[in-house]
């Protein structure tokens, strides 16, 4: 190793460069790939599902509770006052045992209750989502119970409006560390659209015991699986990725001593050792010891280019 730092460190001290660079690359001889240490990498590849990021919420629990309950007490009011309109309307119409005045003012009290249950299921839809409500709302029937004791937390998640995950689906959401991540089922879809993002959101259930850090307010990150066919990735070793000029890159070794720096552009996080990336083919030899050396001859232009009679 000292060997090869003092080969870089004479190459560097030159007075004047020996050698132009014209494109974004070095051609070394086979003794400077020798001394420099130059090892490489193939690209590999993968097949995936393409993954879809989106970002969360968690709602207040108290808030969905009370959506639901306001909207039950003031749909049976409603009903209740309906039957009496119609019981008095009946009596009045057939034996007028009951005044028109008392007909009416039962008619008027069910068209107000009939006005503020529409109003608290509008609010209900809004909390919920519209799905949730259909059919007496039997879809959250379920969950109401497991709200109120702390053991599911439901979050409101945003995604591009190509995303469209299914109900039942699975993601992941995360509060940034490894101890707060924590797994989501998608249940419907919420109310409204994001109008910044032209975005798609969904109600989301999360197992909450013995997470108290779901507080609500929380924003979390969320990934899942989009819907697309699954697309092959090329795979870039972490080790041979630099930074240059505020981009990503790595050199791809070629024929004649030939590397040539390629930005790349990571197609997602990815993890373990490898990083999908556009912008390089499957196979391609990676530089993943000695890039930076490369980068720093190269961008000094002092490396000679090989001769007729180097070895």
């Amino acid at each position: 190793m000292m060997r090869r730092v003092a080969v870089v460190m004479l190459l560097l001290a030159a007075s004047t460069p020996v050698y132009a660079v014209d494109e974004i690359g070095v051609t070394l001889t086979p003794a400077q790939i020798k001394d420099l240490g130059i090892a490489t990498t193939p690209a590999a590849k993968t097949t995936a599902p393409p993954q879809i990021a989106g970002l969360a919420m968690i709602l207040d629990p108290v808030a969905l509770i009370q959506a639901v309950a306001d909207f039950d007490s003031a749909a049976a009011a409603a009903n209740a006052s309906r039957r009496q309109s119609e019981r008095l309307a009946g009596l009045y119409k057939d034996d007028a045992t009951v005044s028109q005045q008392a007909s009416e003012a039962a008619d008027a009290q069910a068209r107000a209750d009939d006005a503020k249950m529409n109003a608290l299921e509008s609010a209900a839809n809004q909390a919920w989502g519209p799905a949730a409500m259909a059919d007496d709302h039997a879809q959250i029937t379920a969950l109401l119970k497991d709200v109120a004791d702390g053991k599911i937390a439901v979050a409101r998640v945003e995604f591009p409006a190509s995303a469209r995950p299914a109900p039942s689906q699975q993601m992941t959401l995360s509060a940034g560390t490894s101890d707060r991540t924590v797994a989501g089922t998608v249940l419907w879809p919420a109310a409204g659209l994001n109008q910044l993002t032209d975005g798609e959101a969904y109600m989301v259930k999360i197992d909450a015991a013995g997470r108290s850090w779901l507080r609500p307010g929380l924003r979390l990150g969320a990934g899942t699986t989009g819907t697309a066919p699954p697309r092959t990735q090329v795979l870039v070793p972490r080790a041979g990725v630099i930074v240059a000029d505020g981009a990503l890159w790595c050199y791809v070794a070629e024929s004649g001593g030939r590397f040539t720096r390629h930005r790349i552009v990571p197609s997602d996080s990815g993890a373990g050792d490898m990083l999908p990336a556009d912008g390089i083919t499957i196979g391609a030899a990676i530089v993943t010891q000695g890039a930076g050396l490369l980068l720093a001859a190269e961008q000094r232009g002092l490396l000679a280019p090989p001769t007729a009679g180097d070895d």
